[in-house]
Order: C-alpha cells, then structure tokens, then sequence
C-alpha cells in the first residue's frame, strides 16, 4: 500500500511537471507571475530537494489533515470547502499584517531580509488555496489522505525549488 501511494504520487507529479518542460520547450514560455513561478529547473537544482522535500512534505500532510478532518455531515461541500479556503488563506494573510502594519507606520519594512521575506508569503496564498482544494478532491476520489499530502508536498516543493530567488534565498549555492 505505501508502494503504490507513493508511486502514484510520483507518477502525477511527473506528468504534471512534464507538461511545464514541454510547454517552456515548444512555446518558450515562462508560468511566472509576482513571486510564484512555475518554471522548469535544472539537476543542479534539484540535488537541493530533499531538504525542501521534508518540510513540504509535513506541510502538505497538516493541510490535509486538516481539509479532510472538518468536514461535518449535514453542511454543503460547496460551502464547507469556501470556509476552509478563505480561513487557510487568511492565516497567511494575517502573517503578512505586521510587515505593513511596520511599513505604514516607519516609512520602512524594517529591513531589506523582511521586504523579502513578505514578498515570499505572497505566492503562498494561492498554493494555500489550490492546496486545500487539491487535498480534499484527492481524498474524495482516493480515500487516501497520504497519497495528496505526497502529491501536494511534490508540486509544490518543485514549484518553490523551481523558483530561483526563493531557491537561493533558502540554500547556500
């Protein structure tokens, strides 16, 4: 059983992703917008995953957890799943708070390491809300909670990997 929910992970991911390297190859495109970039990556980049993997990997599986265990008999899917959107994203948001609050009232963020690092929470508010879908309709269709924890963890590991300044940020080259 985890043989085959790991495989499959990998199996998705890997077609998932390689519809991003056929695409950049044939239209020459680049899927980059504000600070989340979904961009092809070369070996040098990707000997820096496992560490990443890790922390993606128990992300994802708390936000899995989380989506798969809220769901009550009785209330809409439609509306249970907005709910569990909007409060995954506004935890971020709240996050992000302080650094305007800061901003507004100093003329500064506080230092250039802050700009950056609220920069970077900004593309984790629509990974936040594709993962929290994802992780729902994953569980539906599988009844596996791990099999979208891996999936989630993947896509989006290689999404932040993939991402040159949140890869350099992070890890010493």
């Amino acid at each position: 059983m985890i043989a085959k929910t790991i495989l499959l992970a990998l199996a998705v991911i890997a077609a998932t992703y390689s519809i991003v390297f056929i695409s950049v190859g044939v239209l020459n495109t680049d899927y980059r917008f504000f600070e989340l970039g979904i961009n092809t990556f070369t070996v040098h980049k990707f000997s820096h995953f496992p560490p990443y993997m890790i922390f993606w990997f128990v992300w994802a599986a708390g936000v899995t957890l989380a989506v798969n265990t809220n769901f009550r008999e009785g209330i809409s899917e439609k509306f249970a799943m907005t709910v569990t959107v909007l409060v995954n994203c506004i935890g971020l948001g709240i996050l992000i708070i302080p650094y305007f609050v800061t901003f507004y009232q100093a003329g500064t963020p506080g230092s250039d390491l802050a700009l950056l690092s609220i920069i970077r929470l900004f593309p984790m508010i629509p990974c936040m809300a594709i993962a929290t879908i994802l992780a729902r309709r994953l569980y539906k269709k599988t009844a596996n909670i791990w099999v979208a924890a891996l999936i989630i963890g993947l896509l989006i590991g290689l999404i932040t990997l993939a991402n040159s300044a949140v890869t350099y940020y992070f890890v010493m080259v």
